[in-house]
């Protein structure tokens, strides 16, 4: 009867976190765009104003060149390719495909706000579109999809406006703001792509508003925070929830269902009953202290679930982070991170700790995670670990945590107690991997616990009820 009660439980978790991480519809609008009768055109390559007088228009800003109608499909060339010009131009219903090696549309060193680019399809080039040294450019109601890097890249360009795209499925960043000041980033819908959704390094006064995110999430390389008091945020949704951008505040308490948190020098924060599902990364600090997170749940997360970066004084409490597809916690440059009581289960790595000292992970549970349980990096030192459990984590390897630091220590001093290893067996120390050659020299594993951690209550209990409910409710109807 027990082993089917554990069955039933596990069954009914499956079914409930598929239910959970269906992909949620998107907005109407964005939708990709119709092409027919296009003309097949080799590579288009302008490099002065002359060379424009093949295409329909005269080059003001009234009737500008147009770039049009057209199916360019090239393995080895930029598709379309404009350097040094100064008339107005736009490039629109065209299908692009540069096979990977080169970006489908490379724009640079064109005359301020002469460039558009809209209602394209490009696809499976290198990048979507590269636009350099080219202010005021405006990128609107294109597809942008399945290429190797970032769908859009803007480079030391500004005041460049991308609104109403769909960019999905690419193997870097949908948009890439590298130097890009006063861009605006308004109505796109932004999906899977392996980078961020939205990535910004060195752009400031930027605008971001009522964009749709899906498995992304905007991020900024770390910068002072005048470049994040610099930028505005409105409306911008991940998975159908708000993302949460905090600078400079104090004091607050934060809650709920969100997309994504982000804590920018931020002092005496507490988060609490928060709950991130499906996004690229839950949770991300950086530069603050005085910081609580207690009683949230992390799950599925597609990057790491939190990210501790340049920050001191973090309690990170009563927490569950599961299914993330890299590490549950990454800690970088910080000091005084004390961990106690969480639940880490079925993640890529558990906690990951660099360059940071001083942190404290006890009374944890790290179970089933596929790599290292906790990995240690050269420049952590002072890193103490004890009283946690660890059950089958990293399964193809010999060691359940990794420790190439220094001064790190696996047991309680005080107490002379070290840690629970499901896969300690025999007399003597359990082995720590890494380069450090540590060990808990107080191991314990391979015994029946007494009670159930309120890590797995919080997991299970709902489908315990149900288990329960639906057993009263048959023992009725038999009544």
């Amino acid at each position: 009867m027990k082993n089917k009660l554990i069955l039933l439980i596990f069954l009914l978790e499956i079914i409930f976190l598929s239910s959970i991480i269906s992909v949620e519809s998107f907005p109407e609008e964005n939708k990709k765009q119709s092409f027919s009768n296009l003309k097949k055109h080799d590579p288009i390559i302008i490099s002065s104003n002359e060379q424009f007088s093949l295409f329909p228009g005269n080059g003001t800003k009234e009737n500008p060149y147009r770039i049009e109608n057209y199916s360019i499909s090239t393995p080895y060339l930029y598709g379309i390719y404009i350097k040094g010009t100064s008339v107005y131009f736009v490039i629109q219903n065209c299908f692009i495909n540069a096979g990977q090696r080169r970006s489908a549309i490379y724009i640079s060193f064109v005359a301020n706000g002469t460039a558009v680019i809209k209602n394209n399809t490009i696809v499976q080039s290198n990048y979507g579109i590269e636009i350099l040294y080219t202010d005021s450019s405006i990128i609107e109601n294109n597809t942008i999809e399945n290429h190797k890097n970032s769908g859009i890249k803007i480079s030391s360009s500004h005041f460049t406006t991308i609104s109403s795209n769909h960019i999905r499925k690419n193997g870097g960043h949908g948009i890439f703001l590298d130097v890009a000041n006063y861009s605006t980033m308004h109505k796109n819908v932004i999906e899977d792509n392996l980078g961020n959704g939205i990535y910004s390094v060195f752009s400031y006064f930027s605008n971001f508003s009522s964009n749709y995110l899906s498995h992304d999430i905007v991020f900024f390389y770390e910068q002072e925070t005048e470049m994040y008091n610099s930028c505005f945020f409105s409306n911008n949704l991940i998975n159908g929830l708000p993302i949460s951008i905090n600078i400079d505040k104090k004091g607050e308490i934060i809650s709920g269902d969100l997309g994504f948190l982000m804590i920018v020098n931020c002092f005496n924060l507490t988060i609490t009953n928060l709950n991130v599902t499906e996004s690229d990364t839950g949770i991300y600090i950086y530069n603050s202290e005085d910081i609580i997170i207690s009683n949230s749940t992390l799950k599925s997360t597609h990057q790491e679930s939190i990210i501790i970066s340049k920050s001191e004084n973090v309690i990170f409490d009563k927490n569950i982070i599961s299914y993330s597809s890299k590490t549950a916690i990454n800690i970088y440059f910080s000091s005084n991170i004390y961990l106690c009581d969480n639940l880490f289960f079925r993640n890529y790595y558990g906690i990951e700790i660099d360059d940071s000292f001083n942190c404290s992970i006890v009374y944890n549970t790290f179970e089933q995670n596929i790599n290292y349980a906790i990995l240690l990096k050269s420049n952590s030192s002072l890193v103490s670990v004890h009283h946690n459990l660890f059950i089958n984590n990293n399964f193809l390897g010999n060691s359940q945590a990794y420790d190439e630091g220094q001064n790190n220590i696996w047991y309680d001093k005080e107490t002379k107690k070290g840690n629970y290893w499901s896969d300690y067996e025999k007399e003597g120390v359990y082995s720590i991997d890494g380069s450090a050659h540590s060990y808990d020299p107080f191991p314990e594993g391979k015994k029946e616990t007494t009670s159930t951690p309120f890590y797995f209550l919080s997991i299970s209990s709902s489908l315990i009820f149900l288990y329960i409910t639906k057993k009263k409710l048959r023992k009725r109807k038999i009544g």
